[in-house]
């Protein structure tokens, strides 16, 4: 056998043999220098909590005299407790509820310096607190309030206490609970901050019967600058709202109202800077406005807005009810007047304009018309007043006499994803820009994605022959769709571009006589495009 041979033979083993000892060698187990150490513990069984306490037993160590455990809620940046036990199992007591810990053992020998290193045995949460109180959905809170509900089981409970998450030790509220709210298994929880964690406590007396967290929505945002009034919480004056509005209000100002309130108009409120009314949030229907008298500007102002948000505004009657009603004196200029997510009832009309007024837009958006009289739904009654554009948008009308009158010019009129059900008495005109020398409408008359249902007949008749649209403009359907029962007399005033639909509306809508109008026919094409969007398919 050469050297040659005999050389690299003894490399190739002494390689083995090299690599068999490095594996041998666990530089994770235990430090490579000094004496020889116990195995650290490992984890046998399972951890268990069913209160707040926290069990854990590990595999016991040959030649260890006793083991270190040591339990944390941070990864030991802190030690919560650290005990020394002669056994494989330890139990924890004392520990907070529902609350995460993580625990670690070191395993001890007779020499300390063989003690292993610490084996981290996991982590978890010990167990939630026996509550009474029932966790809460996103439905039960508000910005500024909270529906607080329990089960009435054991002792009777009598008091809620209100902490914010990040300060335990000083409630914001002491509550006591009357017999009616032990009755009705909830309280409502007012006065809170938005976008803010609260933990709500339930005591029987002075014993703990549980807590639940609660995070308020966040605070419903307005422009900069505005001036909030904020009504709810009073309940017991439903002029509240006339008499604010009456109150001299600085432009901006934002009028928040209390849901499942009803409020009441019955003198004019004269608006003469930006205002909003809005329903705030809540767990009631939107906020109700019953009017005998209806808004108006004072003359010669500067309006920016006048807006309507969430809010149900009804009529007291069809006889000269409308929701605004202006006649005025002196130049008026009003930026936006728009009627938002609203449900408006009852009129004679819902806006009618007199004397030099000047309205840059008038939106409608979301919103639910039903039951108007012969004002219908903007009535430009003055060639001194104006409107330059005309929005209607993702909204329903149904049993409104008229649609839209004007005898001054407009810059545009866009009726787009609506739906119109016994929309115009017969001889009734869906636009109508009544005087001859003053019925252009520059960028025209667009109808997009929009079901036009059938017209409102007379008392005792089945028929209704109504008009589409009269004015100087062009006139652009796109994606709109036409029942049986709109039944259009003149040919120069039809709409071009509708698509006949070809049944009645009985056969398109679920239920149009109350007002549902949820597309049941899947063969309509139209169907997921058409109309209001809340009732498409």
């Amino acid at each position: 056998m050469s050297n040659k041979y005999f050389n690299i033979k003894n490399v190739f083993f002494g390689l083995i043999g090299v690599l068999l000892l490095l594996a041998a060698c666990d530089p994770d187990d235990e430090e490579l220098v000094g004496p020889d150490r116990l195995f650290r513990p490992t984890l046998k069984g399972i951890m268990e909590s069913r209160g707040n306490w926290l069990a854990v037993n590990w595999q016991k160590n040959v030649g260890a005299t006793g083991y270190k455990v040591e339990i944390s809620r941070d990864t030991f940046k802190t030690i919560e407790q650290s005990v020394q036990v002669d056994t494989n199992y330890v139990v924890f007591n004392d520990l907070e509820w529902d609350v995460l810990y993580q625990v670690q053992v070191q395993a001890l020998a007779a020499d300390p310096a063989k003690n292993s290193g610490m084996s981290f045995l996991g982590e978890m949460k010990t167990a939630k607190f026996p509550t009474i109180l029932v966790a809460p959905s996103i439905n039960d809170v508000t910005d500024v309030a909270a529906i607080v509900r329990w089960q009435n089981s054991g002792a009777t409970a009598t008091t809620l206490k209100v902490y914010k998450v990040e300060d335990r030790e000083n409630p914001v509220q002491e509550i006591e609970l009357t017999e009616e709210d032990v009755a009705n298994q909830f309280k409502r929880v007012i006065g809170l901050t938005g976008g803010t964690e609260y933990v709500i406590y339930a005591y029987s007396g002075e014993t703990l019967r549980g807590w639940e967290y609660y995070t308020t929505k966040p605070a419903q945002v307005f422009a900069p600058g505005s001036n909030i009034v904020d009504l709810r919480g009073i309940t017991d004056n439903p002029a509240i709202l006339q008499e604010t509005l009456q109150s001299g209000l600085p432009a901006g100002s934002v009028v928040v109202l209390e849901r499942g309130m009803t409020y009441t108009i019955s003198s004019t409120p004269m608006v003469s800077g930006a205002l909003t009314v809005v329903s705030g949030l809540g767990f009631e229907p939107i906020a109700k406005v019953v009017m005998s008298s209806n808004f108006d500007f004072v003359p010669g102002s500067t309006i920016d807005s006048l807006k309507f948000k969430d809010v149900s505004l009804r009529g007291t009657d069809f006889a000269g009810k409308y929701v605004m009603n202006p006649n005025v004196s002196a130049q008026t200029t009003v930026g936006k007047i728009i009627f938002e997510a609203c449900t408006l009832k009852n009129f004679r009309g819902i806006t009618r304009f007199r004397g030099p007024v000047s309205i840059n837009t008038l939106s409608f958006n979301k919103c639910l018309v039903d039951s108007i009289s012969n004002y219908g739904i903007v009535t430009i009654d003055d060639e001194a007043s104006k409107i330059d554009n005309i929005k209607l948008l993702n909204s329903t009308f149904a049993r409104v006499e008229v649609g839209i009158v004007s005898k001054s010019n407009s810059q545009s009129v866009r009726i787009e994803n609506c739906t119109f059900y016994k929309f115009l008495r017969p001889g009734r005109y869906l636009v109508y820009y009544r005087t001859a020398s003053s019925s252009t409408i520059t960028d025209g008359v667009k109808i997009y994605n929009t079901i036009l249902g059938p017209g409102w007949p007379n008392e005792g008749e089945t028929t209704a022959a109504i008009h589409g649209v009269r004015a100087d403009a062009n006139v652009d359907a796109m994606g709109s769709y036409s029942t049986i029962g709109y039944d259009v007399t003149a040919s120069s005033y039809q709409i071009p571009g509708l698509i006949p639909y070809g049944r009645d509306a009985a056969s398109l809508f679920k239920s149009p006589e109350s007002l549902d109008f949820t597309i049941m026919d899947q063969t309509f094409a139209g169907k997921s495009t058409a109309g209001d969007p809340r009732w498409r398919k």
